[in-house]
């Protein structure tokens, strides 16, 4: 098990090494900098600052010091916030993105797998019918669809939950419903599935198997001939 995680993690440096790459060179492609802005700068300030930030080097230079930057835990500062860091903006949001995302995540197992035992146990009817077109709609509308609209439903329309920030529980819900709707769908399907391929008969059929094999003992009764039977 250590061996294949070690595999594993190997394996994710270059992807990583390569998907930095292209993300570096696809900005450095895109017209504009850093420090284009309504307001003109004069060429001796902007220099002091394409010189600060190593922007007056060739291309190669400014990747190599960016990837050693980075293996340092040093992702650089903030062209918008003058008196943050990047990594002080992603501590400051990390936490609150893992709450949502690890909310959403239990919240949509939970509704998933209910709602999948509750389509289990009556198969056919109008509340597996019911649970399957929901889990579809869940499926096929992306969460950054559904999230505005539940703000239009919810916080617009009814005023049951606020509309923005992140201050109580309702915030909470706001920003986790949409993202569950995929651990949700993805989760009552394969108990579904599940629950469809472990049918009764399957189960029936296994027991008559099992007693023809117990009595079958020493007679030249045979796996073939039980099999024969189901």
């Amino acid at each position: 098990m250590w061996s294949y995680t070690l595999r594993r993690v190997l394996s994710a440096i270059p992807t990583m090494l390569v998907v930095i790459t292209v993300c570096y060179l696809l900005l450095h492609a895109t017209p504009g900098g850093p420090f284009d802005s309504e307001r003109k700068v004069s060429a001796a300030v902007l220099a002091n600052l394409q010189a600060k930030y190593h922007l007056d080097l060739p291309l190669w230079q400014q990747y190599l010091l960016y990837l050693k930057s980075v293996l340092q835990g040093d992702l650089g500062a903030s062209f918008r916030y003058a008196d943050w860091s990047v990594n002080d903006l992603v501590a400051s949001a990390l936490p609150v993105s893992a709450i949502i995302g690890g909310g959403s995540l239990l919240l949509g197992l939970v509704i998933g797998v209910t709602l999948g035992i509750f389509a289990a146990l009556r198969q056919n009817s109008m509340v597996d019918y019911l649970v399957m077109l929901l889990g579809n709609v869940g499926s096929a509308v992306p969460s950054f669809v559904l999230g505005p609209v539940l703000i239009i439903i919810f916080a617009i329309g009814l005023h049951w939950l606020p509309a923005g920030g992140w201050n109580n529980f309702g915030h909470f819900c706001h920003g986790a419903s949409p993202l569950s709707t995929g651990t949700t769908s993805s989760s009552r399907l394969y108990l579904s599935s599940v629950s469809r391929n472990s049918t009764p008969s399957a189960f029936s059929e296994s027991a008559r198997f099992s007693r023809c094999i117990s009595s079958a003992g020493d007679s030249a009764a045979t796996a073939k001939d039980c099999l024969s039977l189901m």
